[in-house]
Order: structure tokens, then sequence, then C-alpha cells
């Protein structure tokens, strides 16, 4: 999941969206992020928010009948920063449809594998150091 742990992030997202009976996720644009934060890592950021993200919603959308929308936050709940940098209100909106919800909790999604098999503990007193 190197190169993906972002769309397993979002998986976790709209799980616990649907387990707490929320309709909507949305994440945040770069622009919100360097404002907030730092612009030292623009390129990381713009690539992340603006380029793989909204592409992992959107194919969790498509695959299980969801909505996805470039939207607005609403600025009066950006402490006036929104006056300054008006993209810092752009955002990434995932509906969660009766249908995606139905879909994920009779099928699932796929997410971490849980580890492999686990073979007999093996103590400190059943290690011959002396054998070939």
């Amino acid at each position: 999941y190197k190169d993906d742990w972002h769309a397993m992030s979002i998986k976790q997202l709209v799980k616990e969206a649907i387990d707490e009976g929320k309709d909507t996720i949305s994440v945040s644009t770069s622009t919100a992020i360097k404002t907030r934060y730092t612009d030292q890592y623009e390129k990381f950021y713009e690539t992340l928010y603006d380029q793989k993200i909204p592409s992992a919603m959107k194919k969790l959308a498509n695959k299980y009948g969801g909505k996805f929308e470039k939207g607005k936050l609403d600025t009066k709940d950006l402490y006036g920063m929104a006056d300054e940098t008006p993209e810092i209100a752009d955002t990434n909106i995932l509906r969660i449809t009766p249908e995606m919800k139905q879909k994920i909790l009779e099928e699932g999604m796929p997410s971490f594998a849980y580890g492999g098999p686990v073979n007999k503990f093996i103590g400190p007193n059943d290690i011959n150091v002396f054998s070939d």
C-alpha cells in the first residue's frame, strides 16, 4: 500500500461515516492544506489532495453507486481565511447514497490483509543453536 494508502484512508472515512449514519465525506484541496500548514511540500500536497484523493473518491463512487463532486465549504466555518484566499473553501465531496451504503454493508470493501499464517509459538527452549 506504499502508493495507494490514501485510498485505504478514504475507505476508512466512508466506513466510519456509514457507521455514524452520515451521508457525506469531504476532503479539502491542497490550497487549504498549504494555507493552514506550509507550502514547503506544495507538490506533494497538490498530487495527493488535488489528484490522488479525488481519484480514489471517484473510484469508490463509481464502484458502489455514490456521487463524487467538487464543492465549497461554508465560509463562515473558515474563520475569515476565505476572504484572502477564496479557493481555501474548495473541497472534494463523496455523497454516500442509500445504494452505496447498502452495497458496502452487504459486500464490504477490500482493506488491508490481517497477516498471514501463524506458526506455533517457538520459545527460547525450543531453539537448538547447535543444530545444522
